[in-house]
């Protein structure tokens, strides 16, 4: 049911209720606990919009139990409002079965959805890890994307399963799992993301020096420094750029040697990085 259908309900003004302020809210809060889930589902999509963070907090353990219509919307509601809603709302009940329809909402193409469930999975917490990485195998625009987004948020305990994938990851999921890495900034997925400048596909490595040069040190620069020699111009200037944020003597000599690259964006790089570098010894 939608909000325009419950405008003549006798839920209307419970709706209301629970887009207000207190007193009022915790007697609504109140009577939304004494509801049928089917009823708490029902109403509390229809005052989604005008519920604060505050309120959707108190809202979500009364739907704990009813995960299953919200589940339902989720999947079935027409109106891409109403499945961004129930997203978020799954996301407010934290149960463990919320995951794997917002892991499948990842893929929705409505207007907000995928985004929604994004957020939902990163309230859930840790335990929907298991869920989330085999998105990174999933072929549909944008899944792999929005699952690292999820990935990210869950910190240094995902980095042990994300490097135990990584060899057999496709290549969008390799990228969005450098990315995820290189965020958390764990050198211990140094030696994964180094081997990911083999691959014969150059987003690839390109994602794979972007993710280095955010975790540092000295391995790092020698990746670095070795990927100016690699054949693509894309991620020679990955190089010059990650060379540029670690800074040292020896990154400035190979930065400088970039200067004469065949290619203008890899010089064009290499200037900004050098650029970089002297701007911060000055300050």
């Amino acid at each position: 049911m939608t909000g325009q259908a419950l405008e003549n309900s006798r839920h209307h003004r419970l709706v209301q209720a629970l887009t207000g302020e207190e007193p009022e809210l915790s007697r609504a809060l109140a009577r939304l606990g004494e509801l049928s889930l089917k009823e708490r589902v029902e109403v509390s999509l229809a005052a989604y919009p005008g519920m604060s963070g505050t309120t959707l907090a108190r809202v979500g353990p009364l739907l704990a139990m009813a995960a299953a219509p919200l589940r339902r919307a989720l999947r079935e509601a027409r109106e891409p409002a109403i499945r961004c809603a129930a997203a978020d709302l799954l996301g407010w009940c934290r149960v463990p079965e919320a995951a794997p329809p917002l892991v499948e909402a990842l893929a929705d193409r409505g207007d907000g959805v995928s985004l929604a469930a994004a957020r939902a999975l990163v309230r859930l917490g840790e335990a929907v890890l298991p869920v989330v990485l085999p998105s990174l195998y999933r072929s549909e625009p944008g899944v792999a994307g929005r699952a690292g987004e999820v990935l990210a948020s869950l910190g240094e305990v995902v980095v042990e399963p994300l490097l135990a994938e990584l060899p057999r990851l496709p290549a969008v999921g390799q990228q969005v799992a450098a990315q995820v890495l290189g965020e958390i900034g764990d050198k211990r997925a140094v030696p994964g993301l180094s081997s990911l400048l083999d691959s014969n596909l150059v987003p690839v490595r390109v994602a794979a020096v972007r993710a280095l040069a955010l975790l540092g040190g000295d391995a790092v620069l020698a990746y670095l420094g070795l990927s100016l020699g690699d054949p693509s111009r894309e991620v020679r200037a990955a190089a010059a750029q990650g060379l540029g944020r670690l800074g040292g003597r020896q990154a400035v000599e190979w930065l400088q040697s970039a200067l004469a690259d065949a290619e203008a964006c890899v010089q064009v790089s290499a200037e900004e990085a050098l650029t970089r570098l002297v701007s911060r010894r000055e300050n």
